[in-house]
């Protein structure tokens, strides 16, 4: 028996009612007034949506926080508690590099104390500790050669903590132009020494300088100070520093980072701009004080050689870290807060954001690869090691090399 389904009938029949549900407007006035309905229903949901956004952006922040919370306060300090972190490091004796001036002062070799314990340094987590962490400092300015200002300071500016063995060496490397920040350079070596003194490391400071009266270039000095410092020993990170930067935390850690690390998350600039009506913005990705291994500097191949002038270079270099495949972690601002002393800018360069532009494409082939530089002197002061190069050896037009490289008309 053939069953029958009429189906045009039920097409007609649904269609009719749907047709019969959908409101149908008298007027004109009747159509524009339901439009305005539509229209407070849809702002009914858009509270909503703004609440929804303010959590999303709430969770992000918190989550991240605690994130940097775990990250500093875990695997950091678990490096420094760990006692069979540097069970195998050896002590080895400093090298006088060839080029030497005879002005030089006589080489202090390494102390060997492998039978002390490993130095521990605890953090300091309670709240009302914290307070006690703040570091005082001392800005007047000593002399860079007098002798005694640090008694457990040796000649050429290093230090190992007397009652105990540190598990890492760090070499700390501060590019001057000295005859614009002797001053400076002087209040700096005054803070700093005690600043890593109390965090029992065993450190040497290194201050590059500039010879000559050509722009300044931040990166060369930073891989020359880099290249001259491991012929002295053998250090397991380094901390490039600027000078007229003074930690205020003791919190910020000066040893070897597992990751490259992003010191100066904030700068305290208040008194300049009150008395010099100067404003300095550290926004810069990676600059002021970072800190990386040996293996993290060499994969990123240095520094860039060609950021004659303010600008970029630290940039430059978080995206070099970035191409090697290392991300950069950083202090909260809460802890990772610097005083900066007045100084004069130098002039910006021009070229900075069309070289910024190919830093990923040119870093295999700029840096430590193709530096060149030449040590005019090198003096063991007795709160530094004191190395003045040229940077320029070849007296390179310095618009050729930025043409090169960066596709711009500017000139200096």
């Amino acid at each position: 028996m053939n069953t029958y389904f009429p189906v045009r009938k039920i097409i007609k029949a649904v269609s009719t009612q749907r047709c019969s549900k959908r409101e149908r407007h008298a007027s004109l006035q009747e159509c524009l007034e339901s439009v305005k309905d539509h229209r407070r229903r849809r702002w009914r949901w858009k509270p909503w949506g703004v609440l929804v956004c303010l959590s999303a952006a709430l969770l992000y922040f918190t989550v991240t926080k605690h994130l940097d919370k775990i990250y500093y306060e875990k695997i950091v300090e678990q490096e420094l508690l760990d006692e069979n972190y540097a069970e195998n490091l050896k002590t080895s004796s400093i090298d006088t590099p060839h080029n030497v001036s005879a002005t030089t002062e006589a080489k202090t070799p390494s102390v060997k104390y492998n039978d002390l314990p490993f130095c521990i340094r605890r953090r300091l987590h309670n709240e009302t500790l914290k307070a006690l962490a703040k570091f005082h400092l001392n800005l007047t300015s000593v002399n860079i050669s007098q002798e005694n200002v640090f008694p457990g300071v040796l000649k050429g500016g290093s230090y190992h903590p007397p009652e105990c063995r540190n598990r890492f060496r760090v070499g700390i490397v501060v590019p001057s132009q000295y005859r614009n920040r002797e001053q400076n350079l002087g209040i700096f070596l005054n803070n700093i020494h005690p600043f890593l003194m109390r965090q029992k490391l065993e450190y040497q400071i290194f201050v590059i300088e500039q010879d000559g009266n050509d722009l300044f270039n931040k990166g060369r000095l930073f891989n020359a100070g880099y290249k001259e410092m491991m012929k002295f020993n053998k250090f397991f990170c380094v901390i490039f520093h600027d000078l007229d930067l003074l930690p205020l935390d003791e919190n910020i850690m000066y040893n070897c980072p597992t990751l490259p690390r992003h010191m100066c998350a904030h700068v305290n600039d208040t008194d300049i701009r009150r008395e010099f009506n100067i404003t300095y913005s550290f926004k810069s990705l990676f600059g002021g004080v970072v800190s990386m291994t040996m293996e993290q500097f060499n994969r990123a191949n240095g520094f860039s050689n060609l950021y004659f002038g303010w600008g970029a270079e630290d940039n430059d270099m978080f995206w070099r870290l970035h191409a090697a495949g290392y991300p950069v972690v950083r202090y909260q601002k809460s802890v990772g807060t610097y005083l900066v002393l007045p100084h004069k800018r130098e002039p910006a360069n021009p070229y900075r954001f069309h070289l910024l532009s190919r830093a990923v494409e040119r870093y295999k082939q700029d840096g430590l690869s193709n530096l060149e530089y030449y040590v005019l002197a090198t003096y063991f002061r007795p709160l530094c090691t004191h190395i003045v190069v040229d940077i320029n050896p070849r007296d390179d037009n310095i618009t050729a090399l930025n043409l090169k490289w960066g596709k711009s008309y500017h000139k200096f």
